[in-house]
């Protein structure tokens, strides 16, 4: 799981500066996607960690 989330990570960096240098006219709305989806992905990690140190 943290695999797939660091690769998520550096998917969505390497896009984002793509878009960037490429002056993408709607970056900020990619941003708040980008920023949610991080987020989403951190809770389903803290969500599995704490599913497994149950007894």
């Amino acid at each position: 799981m943290l695999a797939l989330f660091a690769l998520q990570g550096i998917v969505e960096i390497v896009i984002m500066l793509s878009l960037w240098a490429s002056c993408y006219p709607d970056l900020e709305h990619r941003l708040a996607s980008l920023a949610l989806g991080l987020f989403l992905s951190v809770n389903v990690l803290a969500l599995d960690c704490g599913l497994q140190t149950l007894p």
